[in-house]
């Protein structure tokens, strides 16, 4: 790889003939879950412990006892004995060993911290004072890290994970060598079709990532023996293209289908998980094994508390999504649990395919008017006993799956503890993300960055930190998966 100069590689950001301005190639973040966090998550900020962690008590059990059991006459007696009588059974109140008193149970959960920087050499601020620059280039770079920060949020908020508690950004299902050390690129295709485990969307160019080898249960990283990186995304032949950074080691041929692709130093060797997803909340009671939802234990092989109450209905379809189905499980859930739902979450392709399975779906006015005819669809809507549940697309979502939750109500929380004195924030961030480098005597979000000598170079970095979890307090929803999809 040829090496350049800051400016000389930004030379086309000063062409005095080009009109300022610049256009974003790459979509945008997973809007639903920005609509989730925004409108539906209430932030905590108190009530988390020294070492972040946040104590939820859950109710389990109810008290007491009450049985229909007494004479409502009152207790026998011996009518033989006169004039007076004797008592010969008397009505009593439930005893001791009848009654249980309320069971409890808690939930404890720590904070999550995320670590981020970016680096801006001194001559690109430079550039940004030029009248002839075309773009602020300081100024789009900060939208980028921040975009960056809210990618990997909804990566973690939808992810489906293989194995553990990984949040892959996917799982590979074809691999194309790049040919020999004298490439060190890797070619693959990540649509979840496989494995049912990730989406196209979940990468873009400039991303770096980890591979876990598939033959070690993901518990170790392929041996890149250097920086792995995103290059390339082609959406629609769902390709993903990986390159070494500097190295000519041979790393392309180690990677075969079922590897897992996850952001970097988010592998299963290192402590770097998100928070909390629906996956980690939405969980079938499994007898036969030891399942967790969020630190509450829902099953048990008999060594442990078994709270199948924290369960969620989980069902394979493996066919269309229709209304009956929906009525099936949407209905099942609330009859089984007393409890409701308020929002429904899939993919496009499911929502595409359930369209096919309609009849009728034109309606044509014609009663000698010109026709009117208008395709496709504008929006779906499903209610269940004059509930509306409202209806969230996300292309995030792995392919074949819908999820049943309560997001309203105050049930989703985002917890984040106060802020520390003295950080920086830009407006480009929300208000969880702190800059430290104001902490160290900076008048804004950077500082100089030392080189390993200690001396400071020309470089400004500014490293930020996040910390952060997500729970509901029902915890009990609905997860239907192999729904088929209608895709190009």
């Amino acid at each position: 790889m040829a090496n350049g100069t800051v400016v000389g590689d930004l030379s086309n950001t000063v062409q005095a003939e080009i009109t300022p301005g610049i256009r974003e190639s790459m979509g945008p973040t997973d809007g639903i879950f920005e609509r989730i966090r925004n409108s539906s998550m209430g932030v905590k900020r108190d009530g988390i412990g020294r070492d972040f962690y946040v104590y939820h008590n859950f109710i389990a059990s109810l008290a007491g006892a009450y049985y229909w059991r007494a004479n409502p006459l009152g207790s026998t007696t011996l009518t033989s004995v006169l004039p007076g009588h004797v008592l010969n059974s008397v009505n009593a109140f439930p005893g001791a060993g009848e009654a249980a008193n309320m069971g409890t149970v808690q939930r404890r959960l720590q904070l999550v911290q995320g670590t981020g920087n970016f680096f801006l050499p001194v001559q690109l601020f430079q550039v940004d004072q030029l009248d002839a620059a075309t773009i602020k280039y300081v100024g789009l770079n900060i939208q980028q890290v921040a975009k960056l920060v809210a990618h990997m949020r909804a990566v973690s908020f939808w992810h489906v994970a293989p194995a553990g508690t990984l949040q892959p950004l996917g799982q590979i299902e074809t691999v194309t060598d790049g040919g020999g050390t004298s490439d060190d690129t890797v070619t693959v295709t990540v649509d979840g079709s496989t494995y049912g485990i990730g989406r196209i969307r979940n990468f873009y160019p400039g991303m770096f990532v980890d591979i876990l080898d598939a033959g070690s249960g993901y518990a170790s990283l392929k041996d890149s023996r250097d920086y792995a990186v995103v290059t390339e995304v082609d959406p629609f032949n769902k390709t993903v293209k990986i390159a070494l950074t500097t190295s000519t080691y041979d790393w392309e041929a180690q990677i075969v289908a079922g590897d897992v692709i996850v952001a970097k130093d988010c592998a299963a060797a290192t402590d770097g998980y998100g928070p909390s997803g629906v996956e980690d909340w939405v969980k079938a009671v499994d007898t036969g094994t030891d399942v967790q939802v969020l630190n509450i234990y829902i099953s048990t092989d008999g060594s442990d508390l078994l709270y199948p109450q924290f369960g969620s209905l989980v069902a394979a379809v493996s066919a269309p999504l229709t209304e009956a189905v929906l009525n099936k499980y949407v209905g099942g859930f609330m009859d089984a649990t007393g409890k409701k739902l308020d929002t429904l979450a899939t993919t496009g392709g499911v929502v595409r395919e359930m369209l096919e399975q309609v009849d009728d779906l034109g309606v044509f006015q014609r009663q000698g008017a010109a026709l009117d005819l208008v395709n496709g669809w504008s929006k779906i809507g499903y209610q269940y006993g004059g509930q509306s549940l409202q209806w969230l697309i996300s292309s995030f979502i792995s392919p074949g799956r819908l999820y049943g939750l309560k997001t309203g109500e105050g049930n989703l929380t985002r917890y984040v503890p106060p802020k520390i004195p003295g950080t920086g924030s830009h407006a480009s961030f929300d208000g969880d993300v702190q800059f430290i480098a104001k902490m160290s005597g900076s008048t804004n979000i950077f500082k100089p960055l030392h080189n390993s000598s200690g001396n400071t170079t020309e470089v400004m970095e500014a490293p930020f930190i996040t910390l952060e979890e997500i729970a509901p307090m029902d915890v009990q929803s609905v997860k239907l998966t192999g729904i088929t999809e209608s895709n190009p």
